[in-house]
């Protein structure tokens, strides 16, 4: 899919045969051809072989073909690539920029680790995975920085037939991990050999321990492709999808983006009851809690909404231009005045009021910062307290937007709905015998709607449990070396007793939360923050808390810490 910025595969091995000073032999298996060029490459400098594939690949920088544009406009969770470059992943950047994708792609490879997080990510909600099987080069896209380098998995490089075959027999993890996806997963080939023997021996040998797959998968292919289509169709469930020649392909991604965008069958929302019976004898008219796919819509009676807003260096509030446009359509409607302008936001509050009206504002913001500091964690305060007065005015409804999920955030927007669907699961526990209050969330962020339509945010759990999951990774003096583990555990647990149930001894260790709640927190020192709560770091549902070596010295830690 990187054609015609990269070369096809006979043109990428005829490449690093002549920086090999091997003479081209054009009747041989191109396998055989590319195991004799990386193994001449290697015995000369195996330290060079990256840059060698860098400069076959393509020369200087360039901009991504337009299929790889095409393809990054629609939101994958899991994309496999054999491929090297980094085009697809630049066009997918350059969507983020534009704020069409909620968030940027992780680069994995094929390391324990690696495919750990693979497998994770069929069941719960995590960040879009590039998931690159034969390794990744960054460089081609854009110039090379620290991220790509750190994303370089230049040492886990197939290109050969003698890394195929070490793949085949001596990374078993990988195989179950790939065997899992294959078989959880619709796969859609683009650009895919389907006749290469490695990855049709992969297919066998999950066909073999595991029977027909239960998902189809489907392949676009071309009228000239040398391939065996009975097989693919009767033995690997693929549905082939057949294009005159690659003239069609374009035109056929464009179609495809286009049916994926536009308005079709899928859940238009989600409702919940906080006291359903095990046996449910006839439905409910309404829901305690119910999500929306889309944008908020003005208050019914005995409903009120809370919208969701910054501040200002005056405490005055700030709206995006969606919320100005609502309020615009409120005043015509009669239900806010003209004139009317919402209360100044005052220190250490998370909420304000239009007076005399059935709006409120929710600011998930360090209020008591001199400057608008989003921050996930007050995401439940501002929810709890918006609750509140919507209680208090004798509101039968809340109808809300989903809080700091903006475009300027600097956090999926599932976080935010997590956190405040833990807040009004909180709000019912306490308020048992108190007024009953729906919420009614709207939900306009993509990543989020995607998430609930797949599953893999949980609901019910979420409202039923106190505590919560999240990740802890582990990671020793080499940084490829991580243990990664899940947890269940409540809010007030205090990080030091992670540490010891870790077996983490001493205070050198750096701690880190993904998410980070704020933009300014990266790593702290273990030392400043063992006392704190898992709530107070901002360690929330879906959240990975790392901890990795630092500095021994107490002193030091501290300043880091600050």
């Amino acid at each position: 899919m990187s054609f015609p910025t990269c070369p096809l595969w006979r043109g990428f091995v005829e490449k690093l045969e002549r920086a090999a000073s091997l003479k081209s032999m054009k009747d041989a298996d191109l396998l055989q051809r590319s195991f004799e060029a990386v193994r001449r490459l290697r015995r000369r400098d195996s330290k060079s072989l990256p840059q060698e594939i860098r400069k076959a690949l393509c020369v200087g920088v360039q901009s991504p073909p337009e299929r790889a544009r095409l393809l990054s406009q629609v939101y994958w969770p899991l994309v496999l690539t054999t491929n090297y470059d980094d085009l697809f992943l630049c066009a997918a950047q350059e969507e983020f920029k534009k704020g069409n994708l909620d968030e940027p792609f992780s680069v994995l490879g094929r390391s324990p680790m690696s495919c750990q997080r693979v497998l994770s990510s069929l069941h719960e909600s995590t960040e879009p995975i590039l998931w690159a099987l034969h390794g990744f080069l960054g460089g081609q896209g854009k110039p090379l920085t620290q991220t790509d380098v750190n994303q370089d998995t230049s040492h886990e490089l197939i290109v050969g037939h003698e890394e195929y075959r070490q793949v085949t027999h001596k990374e078993p993890h990988f195989r179950r991990a790939f065997a899992e996806v294959v078989r959880n997963r619709s796969f859609l080939f683009l650009g895919t050999s389907l006749n290469d023997p490695h990855l049709l021996g992969l297919f066998e040998e999950i066909l073999a321990l595991g029977g027909a797959n239960p998902l189809p998968h489907f392949a676009v292919v071309f009228k000239g492709d040398e391939i065996d289509r009975r097989y693919l169709e009767s033995r690997l469930n693929t549905i082939l999808i057949e294009l005159s020649d690659y003239n069609e392909l374009e035109p056929f991604l464009s179609q495809f983006v286009s049916a994926v965008s536009s308005a079709r069958s899928r859940v238009s929302n989600w409702s919940y009851s906080m006291l359903a019976p095990a046996r449910v004898s006839r439905p409910t008219d309404t829901a305690d809690l119910e999500l929306v796919r889309g944008r908020i819509t003005l208050p019914q009676k005995g409903e009120c909404v809370a919208l969701s807003a910054g501040f200002d260096a005056k405490r005055q509030l700030l709206f995006n231009k969606s919320t100005l446009k609502f309020l615009d359509e409120a005043r015509a409607e009669g239900l806010l005045g003209n004139t009317a302008e919402p209360e100044l936001l005052r220190s250490g509050d998370h909420i304000a009021r239009y007076p005399d009206s059935p709006f409120l504002i929710g600011v998930a913001r360090d209020t008591e910062s001199a400057w608008d500091k989003r921050d996930l964690r007050f995401v439940f305060k501002a929810t709890f307290a918006l609750l509140d007065e919507a209680a208090l005015r004798g509101f039968r409804v809340l109808r809300t937007q989903l809080l700091a999920a903006g475009k300027s955030r600097h956090f999926p927007g599932r976080f935010s709905l997590t956190q405040m669907l833990r807040a009004y699961a909180a709000w019912r526990r306490v308020h048992v015998d108190g007024p009953e209050l729906r919420m009614m969330i709207h939900i306009y962020a993509r990543d989020a709607t995607f998430e609930l339509a797949a599953g893999r945010i949980d609901v019910p759990e979420l409202l039923n449990c106190d505590d919560f999951r999240f990740w802890v990774e582990v990671s020793g003096s080499d940084a490829k070396d991580v243990e990664r583990q899940l947890f269940f555990m409540r809010g007030d647990v205090v990080i030091s007793q992670i540490a010891e149930k870790l077996d983490l001894e001493g205070d050198g260790w750096m701690v880190s939360v993904t998410p980070a709640p704020t933009l300014d927190e990266g790593r702290r020192s273990f030392f400043s923050v063992k006392g704190r709560t898992l709530d107070e770091l901002g360690v929330m549902p879906g959240s990975t808390l790392r901890f990795s070596p630092g500095p021994a010295s107490p002193d030091l830690l501290d300043s880091m810490g600050k």
